[in-house]
């Protein structure tokens, strides 16, 4: 029986006890303060969970913090997803929600891999770099994670974009709490499913990959310009 229970029923049995002992007064006022102890550590979730937030809040903020850019997994150090790892000095959503997730599970956090169906044009790139999107389009899929440790709702974990985007314009999260869904890797509409048997073909996404290098290309060096690494 949780605290909250073992309080509650604590409670009710004093004041059964009340009709039968009128000097139980005392009693009753411990139990209340007792009560009122238990209800608030029931809304925080204990000291251990608080540690767990800390800890969640700081590994979502270490990742988050690695600069933004694209990077194939078959290119020099990111060859294989054993290679992503917390020495990586740059990476995209892959690379990133990657880290984060061999981070959380290594702290036996209950964490999933999600992808999310998002539009390229909901966030503020250029028009020219999203033009060169002519055969495989906007929409998109993107790499996100979903965090189980709420039985009540699942919380989105998106550690994408880096804080130095904020003043582009980038949906970046500020100080999360650990608690509650991060912002989305867009403002605008998005679709979240299960990474596992995910296809892009499945859901119309249909990308050219000579057109989405040449679009990663253009992108990093945009951000160059604006965001340089430091």
């Amino acid at each position: 029986m949780c605290e909250f229970c073992h309080g509650w029923s604590f409670l009710v049995y004093g004041f059964e006890r009340i009709f039968v002992y009128k000097d139980c007064w005392d009693w009753v006022r411990k139990t209340f303060i007792f009560l009122i102890y238990c209800i608030i550590m029931q809304f925080l979730g204990g000291a251990d969970d608080i540690e767990g937030i800390m800890l969640l809040s700081k590994l979502f903020s270490f990742v988050q913090n690695i600069p933004y850019r694209i990077v194939h997994f078959d290119d020099g150090s990111y060859a294989c997803s054993e290679n992503v790892n917390i020495f990586i000095k740059m990476g995209d959503c892959r690379h990133k929600s990657l880290l984060l997730y061999n981070l959380l599970q290594e702290k036996n956090f209950p964490v999933e891999k999600v992808k999310v169906i998002f539009d390229w044009k909901d966030l503020p790139i250029p028009h020219e770099i999203l033009g060169l999107l002519k055969k495989s389009g906007t929409i998109w899929s993107h790499d996100a994670l979903k965090l189980n440790t709420n039985p009540y709702y699942p919380i989105y974990i998106d550690a994408t974009w880096n804080s130095e985007l904020e003043r582009l314009g980038f949906p970046v999260t500020k100080a999360w709490d650990g608690k509650g869904s991060t912002k989305n890797v867009t403002n605008g509409k998005v679709e979240f499913f299960d990474a596992d048997g995910f296809r892009n073909e499945n859901h119309g996404i249909h990308i050219d990959r000579i057109e989405a290098s040449e679009f990663g290309e253009a992108l990093n060096a945009w951000l160059d310009k604006v965001s340089p690494i430091k």
